[in-house]
């Protein structure tokens, strides 16, 4: 191969790259723009958004176990609930994505707390492990309440245990 057959090569691959750079671009600008559009339009009310996490304390999960069943439970709640609340997680995505993560002493407390917000017309999603690895097979493992009104989400949560 020929000296001009590699130098061509580069030029193809940079051009390729600077291309795909300016259309990454293009698009980060669009969607600020669309956050920007979408702040405007409903900030004005004064809310305030959060999600709250709540894990099962008493499955003794590993650090990696529980980052794994939240992951879970925040593509559950995504699927399940975007199309339906798309302004809430809108707003959510404007103000910075507040979560907090709480927990509580056993699987049943979940169901209490995941009945509870239904019960409010909150979006929830409760995880059940598939039993793979660390834990039996659907062992309620986290509810993931959000994203809701900070105020409502905080009547809801103000008794559990907050991790740090």
């Amino acid at each position: 191969m020929s000296f001009s057959f590699y130098f061509g090569l580069v030029d193809g691959i940079s051009i390729g790259i600077l291309i795909m750079r300016w259309f990454l671009l293009k698009k980060k600008e669009s969607k600020q723009e669309n956050l920007q559009s979408i702040s405007e339009k409903h900030f004005d009310d004064g809310r305030v958004y959060k999600v709250a996490f709540i894990i099962n304390d008493q499955l003794k999960m590993s650090k990696g176990k529980i980052m794994a069943q939240c992951a879970h439970a925040a593509v559950g709640i995504y699927e399940s609930y975007f199309q339906i609340k798309k302004s809430d997680f809108e707003i959510w995505e404007t103000q910075g994505k507040s979560i907090v993560i709480y927990k509580v002493e056993s699987g049943s407390s979940l169901k209490l707390l995941n009945k509870a917000a239904i019960e409010q017309n909150m979006i929830a999603f409760l995880v059940r492990d598939a039993g793979r690895t660390q834990i039996p097979s659907g062992s309620i493992t986290v509810l993931v309440i959000g994203p809701e009104e900070e105020s409502a989400l905080n009547c809801m949560t103000q008794h559990l245990t907050v991790i740090t």
